[in-house]
């Protein structure tokens, strides 16, 4: 194997781990409540920001930080969701709007708190790695393992616990859902929390990779949606699919195009996956 082409898969598998990541938990919360989280980029930004300021500032080890940050992360979002979302959820449009708000005056506010200068977020494991002749960053290479494993998990929570089985009813059928006695609302959040949980796991593992600004909130909203149109709404199979087709399509493009391009490939594979799949690989009719 050359290196050229040993390099590309590598980097192409750390780009589409995280996008797989991040749309994955997009998708199962559409799936189960209808939302389309336009904010959903938050738990992702504020996880790196928290992980920065517990290493660099509190001055904990990389290993207490990244479970701290990802639980006040997650507690943040559900507590948005709550307070702004949750009343208005039936009403979609509203919903879209609403989160799309969220996301603009949340920037603000990590402008305020954080200020607009870049940060450099602490990465998890320290070191280089050399695969066929590739050297990588650590924290690259274990992207790829850690999705998997946190994918893997998903799979056997939602399919072995019976609140996972809830979960998948709710997304089939909300109503046979409170006829049951069961509360929806209860499993929402349920829901809400361990996609927002995948998404600040990909914020720290990530963001770590590159720098965290305020407008962090805002970089996975076009891969989110090209992925989860190019998918199909709600399916993650689709997602994982999609996300590999992602992450090396913008690959490709930083290889020959140069990194200033690479934000525009999401874009072109969007347009034309409505175009010719507007319900999505894995999506139905």
């Amino acid at each position: 194997m050359s290196t050229l082409l040993a390099e590309y898969l590598l980097f192409g598998a750390s780009i589409s781990a995280t996008w797989i990541l991040i749309a994955s938990g997009f998708t199962l919360l559409y799936g189960v409540t209808k939302i389309v989280n336009v904010a959903y980029g938050l738990s992702y930004a504020l996880s790196a920001y928290l992980f920065y300021y517990l290493v660099r500032v509190v001055g904990l080890s990389a290993v207490l930080a990244l479970p701290l940050a990802i639980i006040i992360a997650v507690l943040v979002d559900l507590a948005l969701f709550t307070v702004l979302i949750r009343p208005i959820m039936e009403n979609h449009e509203l919903t879209i709007t609403a989160t799309f708000l969220l996301v603009i005056a949340m920037t603000q506010v990590f402008m305020l708190l954080f200020s607009p200068q870049p940060r450099g977020v602490p990465t998890i494991v320290e070191g280089n790695i050399s695969i066929f002749g590739v050297n990588m960053v650590l924290q690259r290479f274990i992207l790829v393992p850690t999705s998997v494993l946190a994918l893997l998990l998903l799979h056997i929570f939602l399919r072995k616990t019976r609140a996972g089985k809830a979960i998948r009813a709710a997304s089939q059928d909300s109503l046979a859902l409170r006829l049951l006695g069961l509360s929806v609302q209860k499993y929402y959040l349920l829901t809400l929390m361990i996609s927002s949980t995948l998404a600040s796991l990909a914020g720290v593992l990530f963001v770590s990779l590159e720098v965290v600004t305020p407008t962090t909130i805002l970089d996975p909203i076009v891969p989110i949606f090209t992925v989860t149109i190019l998918g199909g709404l709600g399916s993650i199979p689709g997602a994982i699919l999609a996300g590999l087709l992602l992450g090396y399509s913008e690959t490709a493009a930083i290889y020959i195009f140069g990194s200033q391009l690479r934000g525009i490939i999401p874009l072109i594979i969007a347009i034309l996956a409505i175009q010719i799949r507007p319900y999505g690989i894995l999506g139905r009719k």
